[in-house]
């Protein structure tokens, strides 16, 4: 009887080791993923606003920008190590400027913010992004009548005012692209049970 028992015990406690090293060996892996999708961020947003000040430096006084008025245009692209992207988005309250794929993939969330879908000459652009330290994480704390400004790769920028933070259900996708909003940016809580999504309006100055 005390045999059974101890071996009971050994198997309970050998299962428990293995369920911490599991989730200690998750931890770190999450925690290597942020800092690489950091560093990326980091290298490429310096490409981005060289390239960008270029654009802005060859563009001649009094050009009036091709958004402006073409009826349909789509967002210019610049391709880094595989993915096009289309700018740079600033948010001053949280310290960030993050360079924007056009495309959303799992591969390319893990490397910077996506545009999930829309446009800023449209104004209906949504921006996702994982809720990694460097990128959306503290998205909750953007408050409202807090100022965020997109600048794409010609040189426009716009800016924008948060109006709405709204927290949705994974399943509520219609919601978070419908609505009068200019500029969407949201991302996962943790355990990506739901989204976080801040609303924000064009400020023309």
């Amino acid at each position: 009887m005390k045999t059974k028992r101890n071996t009971k015990g050994l198997f309970l406690m050998t299962t428990g080791l293995l369920l911490i090293a599991s989730a200690l060996g998750l931890a770190g892996f999450n925690l290597w993923e942020a800092n690489r999708a950091e560093e990326i961020s980091e290298e490429v947003a310096v490409i981005l606003k060289s390239t960008i000040e270029g654009v802005v430096l060859a563009t001649p006084e009094g050009y009036v920008p091709d958004y402006m008025v073409a009826e349909e245009i789509t967002m210019p692209k610049y391709p880094v190590n595989g993915y096009d992207y289309v700018g740079m988005l600033e948010i001053p309250c949280l310290g960030l400027k993050l360079p924007i794929i056009n495309d959303w993939s799992y591969g390319a969330l893990k490397c910077a913010p996506c545009r999930y879908t829309g446009s800023v000459y449209d104004g209906d652009m949504v921006i996702m992004a994982h809720n990694y330290r460097s990128h959306f994480a503290r998205l909750s704390r953007v408050g409202m009548g807090e100022r965020i400004s997109f600048t794409d790769m010609d040189g426009n920028k716009f800016v924008y005012e948060a109006v709405e933070l709204e927290t949705l259900q994974a399943t509520q996708i219609e919601e978070m692209t419908s609505g009068d909003w200019d500029m969407t940016l949201f991302t996962c809580t943790t355990g990506g049970q739901a989204r976080v999504a801040v609303r924000f309006v064009e400020v023309r100055e």
